[in-house]
């Protein structure tokens, strides 16, 4: 009995004294742990065999030069800051533009390749064929409608009301689709005419029309393809089809020998003028005065108006517009030159309106940054 109880008491005196010992253990590894990644250690030198040949272990990663950019000075002895990426307006997923009383599109916040199939995807569930397609450049041609027998607003449906309200009567009746790259960054912009032939000979243009017949018809249309993608009802795939397409940028940044900025528009003078337009009004930038026949904008970057408005950008603008000056630009003329070459190609560039010298290139690229940004 007496060697039973003093095995108990062994026992417990033992079992506290492994659980202290245990605890004080992990607490002393835990402290340890915790504070090891602040302790910076250096590692010795990688030493070579001297039986070893020396290139069996160079470094094969080259690091490449860092070219020469005329830009370079322009920092100075400063941490180049990253662009930033602005444009606080929340755009819709999918909108109808309308310029003048003729021209209509739709415009999609996604890429080209992803747009092809649920535009395709439309058509085929509106019961229309495609006879043409070019999905490098992007387009579709319909084979002649059949409207008998629509359904309530569908596409074809939507056709014969339309030839009713604007008295076509007859015809062969065909459509055509174009995609093309918008403004924005991964963006889309999609075009369609509506056609209608009085004669009956079999349709085999492939080559875009210019207008449709009916500009109430094809804004229909295009008001049923919108909601038709805007609906989710076909999900926004990237197919193995449309990985080709291949389309023309609608905008691009230039860089002269000097490295000054410019923006260059591929569209028509009257698309150029209302695309700066509206994104001078969708950046907040006041308009001075504006003159269509000199084709050019003089806008208010003034550092009143800009605390105003609040803008962080704006106030990092008129920064980069003082560095080194007691004075910053308060007036930019925004000009827009037409090539000689081609009527869809005009050249966006900055004057400074109170100076003849030119504006500060770290200025006028931020500036033009931000009119790239609210572009649509």
């Amino acid at each position: 009995m007496r060697n039973s109880t003093i095995s108990v008491v062994l026992l417990c005196v033992g079992g506290f004294l492994w659980n202290g010992c245990s605890s004080y253990d992990r607490e002393r590894i835990d402290v340890e742990r915790a504070s090891d990644y602040i302790k910076i250690q250096s590692t010795p030198e990688l030493v070579i065999p001297s039986d070893m040949d020396a290139i069996e272990v160079e470094d094969q990663w080259v690091v490449p030069e860092i070219e020469d950019r005329p830009l370079a000075p322009f920092f100075g002895t400063e941490v180049p800051r990253p662009r930033p990426i602005v444009g606080d307006a929340d755009l819709e997923l999918v909108s109808i533009q309308n310029l003048g009383p003729n021209r209509s599109w739709v415009v999609v916040q996604r890429a080209p390749a992803t747009v092809w199939p649920v535009m395709k995807q439309w058509i085929q569930d509106a019961g229309i064929e495609i006879r043409y397609e070019d999905r490098r450049n992007g387009s579709l041609f319909s084979t002649p409608l059949l409207l008998e027998g629509a359904e309530t607003d569908s596409p074809r449906a939507l056709i014969e009301q339309g030839k009713q309200n604007v008295d076509i009567s007859g015809g062969t009746d065909w459509i055509a689709v174009q995609l093309e790259n918008g403004f924005r960054r991964g963006s889309t912009e999609v075009h369609l005419r509506y056609m209608n032939d009085s004669s009956d000979e079999e349709v085999t243009s492939n080559e875009w029309p210019e207008r449709s017949v009916s500009i109430d018809i094809e804004r229909a249309l295009l008001n049923s393809l919108a909601q038709y993608d805007a609906s989710g009802y076909v999900a926004p795939t990237v197919s193995i089809e449309a990985a080709n397409i291949s389309l023309k940028p609608k905008v691009e940044v230039v860089e002269d020998e000097d490295g000054y900025p410019s923006l260059i528009f591929y569209v028509d003078f009257t698309r150029a003028w209302a695309t700066i337009l509206k994104a001078l009004n969708n950046a907040e930038i006041d308009i001075l005065s504006q003159e269509s026949g000199d084709r050019y904008f003089e806008v208010e970057v003034s550092e009143n108006v800009l605390q105003i408005k609040k803008k962080d950008f704006f106030r990092r603008l008129i920064r980069l517009g003082n560095e080194g000056t007691n004075k910053y630009p308060s007036t930019v003329r925004i000009l827009i030159e037409g090539s000689e070459d081609s009527e869809d190609r005009y050249t966006i560039k900055l004057a400074n309106v109170e100076s003849e010298d030119p504006l500060p290139i770290e200025f006028a690229r931020e500036l033009l940054l931000i009119l790239r940004e609210h572009l649509i």
